[in-house]
């Protein structure tokens, strides 16, 4: 919280587009442990800072996880009951459909799935790129890369829906 009165002056009028983050992710390949946000600590960031939303640390990370994301699912509850900020969810790629679904109606409101998208990128352009070509066109290359990330966003937008 040293840095919430900076955060705080940085702002004349209220940070309507702030997103307040307690725990640095470093990325799920590299981080040993995972550090939890605490309740108290995030209701006490949000109070002073302001922002508008605050992305929660509980157990998922950024990046290809090395086995399958434990979610803190109480831990998400208590945080939602302990904030009056929608929470984020960053480092949603690679956790299961159910428990999206669950981490949204605990109250999850954004939920960050880059890394998916981008493994959709790379295996189209992979996929494009062993096959022979002879025109170099570049917008078959990207534009089928284009169609298979635009079809891993509409996947999971299905699953915040449902």
């Amino acid at each position: 919280v040293g840095s919430v009165a900076l955060t705080g002056r940085a702002f004349a009028d209220p940070p309507s587009a702030i997103r307040g983050v307690l725990v640095q992710d470093a990325g799920a390949a590299c981080r040993v442990t995972l550090a939890l946000d605490r309740p108290a600590q995030a209701r006490t960031f949000v109070e002073q800072s302001g922002v508008a939303s605050l992305a929660v640390a509980i157990g998922n990370a950024h990046g290809v996880y090395k086995g399958e994301p434990k979610l803190d699912f109480a831990r998400l509850e208590a945080l939602r009951d302990a904030v009056s900020v929608p929470l984020v969810l960053h480092g949603a790629s690679g956790v299961s459909d159910d428990d999206l679904r669950r981490a949204i109606s605990l109250g999850g409101r954004k939920i960050n799935v880059n890394t998916e998208t981008r493994q959709a990128l790379f295996h189209s352009l992979t996929q494009s790129l062993q096959t022979p070509s002879k025109s170099f066109d570049v917008t078959k290359l990207f534009g089928a890369a284009m169609k298979e990330m635009q079809q891993a966003v509409q996947d999971k937008l299905a699953v915040f829906r449902s």
